[in-house]
């Protein structure tokens, strides 16, 4: 089963530093968000981590503050002393987003936005065959594709666990057919499924598991409140069905 978790920033929300939670970062996510300068950036990197220690907190029925991360070769976290647990995260302006699977998945979402230059941008990352695509579209159906392109290869690469080490031109993604496909070189990588998430048309949102189904949206609902710690109360989740929809408030 593969999950989806997001949560919106409001520009005008306080940034929530909370004793409790910041002792929940690790010694180097701290450091980073340190060294974070905007306010925006420092609150979606937060709202991420709580959203997401959140979700496993509850697939573990453990305490958010107790669920501890380890990082794999690239960085990848994985969490420590569990298996057959996996996650990814991933924001960008007000979203912060994530994914918990039961196969290892990678989540990437982008808010739609003005390039300068977007040609040479699609030189860098795209292959030969999306970059004839991309240059064959209607100048109106070009930064839609931009995107969906873009997040689909970062989900992927972040499923892998590779990173930036993935050479990303040597990835095609085709959305021609019924199911988005993919090919490393041109050798079709058909044990992964690409899922497209839609939480906002102003952005682009993929997700790439070995899992088949993303997210069905039929099922129960429950809202929980944390009221655990002190400073806590402004984070609600509410699960519907097997998709968890989280906002502060």
């Amino acid at each position: 089963m593969t999950e989806v978790v997001y949560t919106r920033i409001d520009a005008e929300m306080p940034l929530p530093e909370m004793p409790g939670h910041l002792n929940g970062l690790s010694s180097e996510k701290l450091e980073r968000y340190h060294s974070l300068h905007r306010q925006d950036d420092r609150k979606r990197m937060l709202a991420g981590d709580l959203v997401l220690r959140t979700t496993l907190a509850k697939k573990l029925r453990c305490d958010p503050s107790s669920v501890t991360f380890l990082s794999q070769r690239h960085g990848k976290p994985i969490l420590a002393g569990i298996k057959g647990i996996h996650f990814n995260l991933s924001h960008s302006g007000n979203y912060a987003v994530a994914v918990i699977s039961s196969s290892e998945a990678g989540i990437d979402i982008e808010e739609i936005r003005t390039l300068k230059e977007p040609g040479k941008i699609a030189e860098v990352f795209m292959s030969e065959k999306e970059f004839a695509c991309y240059s064959n579209l209607p100048e109106e159906l070009r930064q839609k594709w931009f995107y969906r392109i873009w997040t689909a290869k970062e989900s992927y690469i972040k499923q892998t666990g590779n990173g930036i080490f993935e050479g990303l031109k040597s990835v095609t993604i085709d959305f021609s057919g019924p199911r988005i496909l993919a090919y490393k070189n041109n050798k079709p990588l058909s044990a992964l499924f690409f899922h497209e998430i839609d939480i906002d048309p102003g952005y682009c949102a993929f997700v790439c598991s070995e899992d088949q189904t993303c997210s069905d949206p039929a099922g129960f609902h429950l809202k929980n409140e944390l009221h655990k710690e002190k400073g806590m109360n402004f984070f609600t989740t509410q699960v519907i069905g097997d998709v968890v929809r989280s906002s502060i408030i």
